[in-house]
């Protein structure tokens, strides 16, 4: 744990996950951390850096065919129909509206491939400073080698606030989904539209939007490798604050409350304790995560 506090103040709170960061997503000042640099498995919350790293190739009005692969990816998925047609605004707002998987698969189709994209991805990564992140794909779905840490999210956090179209997906709260469904075996309930197919309506899974008092978003994840992961960002009182969370082994919306609370009481009374601007010594795209012995920032 990594805290600077006068005497007398709440520390930051007990949380059953391994690692975290309370940064000013203003300042970029990391006001406390736990085991801000341990490389971990990011599941989701990956899916933030493949916006960042990504959003300018595909824009909204491009389109995308989808293939069998899409539908077969593990994980969440937004139903993609093999032969059916989406638009990358669709891909978008599914891929970080509800976190599915065949629409980051075909976000990298549509960038390159998979190696292409995941080389974009690092980096991206590269570029933010965030030497801890390893990528091997888009999704975030258990790759071996495939890492990041709760300060390089907490780097793609404040990124993704400064790209009003990034945040934009990432608070949508419903969405109509194109339902690429064959009429014959189509869902019971899909939505007519009055130009185009039919459409679900889909909604965030973003717990923070619409039950936490300020919160922007943005992005969780979970597999059983990586457990729960978590970037969250926050504004009252023109203090925004961004935190994150890795394997944790309860609920990371709770955690997540949890500190972004801590930081609205606290934060402007906690010396810093590093910076999401100290970029970590230079190494190249791709090499192995930094040790937090050999990584100061945020130290």
């Amino acid at each position: 744990l990594q805290v600077d506090l006068p005497a007398g103040t709440a520390r930051p709170p007990a949380l059953r996950v391994t690692a975290w960061v309370v940064a000013d997503a203003q300042t970029g000042a990391v006001l406390a951390a736990c085991n801000a640099h341990v490389p971990l498995a990011p599941a989701s919350t990956l899916k933030v850096l493949t916006a960042l790293a990504l959003l300018d190739a595909v824009p909204p009005t491009r389109r995308y065919r989808a293939t069998d692969a899409e539908a077969l990816i593990d994980g969440t998925r937004a139903g993609m129909v093999p032969g059916a047609t989406y638009s990358g605004d669709d891909l978008w707002h599914r891929l970080m509206m509800s976190s599915a998987n065949d629409c980051a698969y075909a976000l990298a189709e549509l960038t390159g491939g998979q190696q292409a994209a995941a080389e974009a991805l690092q980096r991206t990564a590269f570029e933010l400073g965030a030497r801890d992140t390893v990528v091997r794909n888009t999704s975030g779905l258990d790759a071996p080698g495939q890492v990041s840490s709760a300060y390089d999210l907490a780097l793609f956090g404040r990124a993704a606030l400064r790209r009003p179209d990034l945040m934009r997906y990432a608070q949508t709260r419903r969405y109509a989904f194109p339902d690429g469904t064959p009429k014959a075996s189509r869902r019971p309930t899909p939505r007519p539209t009055r130009s185009g197919p039919p459409t679900f309506e889909i909604p965030n899974h973003d717990r923070l939007l619409d039950g936490y008092p300020g919160a922007t978003g943005l992005k969780n994840g979970w597999t059983s490798q990586a457990g729960g992961s978590l970037i969250a960002t926050a504004t009252r009182g023109g203090r925004s604050y961004v935190v994150t969370v890795l394997r944790a082994d309860t609920s990371v919306w709770a955690s997540g409350t949890a500190l972004l609370d801590w930081a609205f009481a606290t934060g402007q009374r906690a010396a810093p304790v590093g910076t999401l601007d100290d970029a970590p010594p230079a190494a190249a795209p791709g090499s192995p995560p930094a040790s937090p012995t050999t990584n100061p920032a945020a130290t």
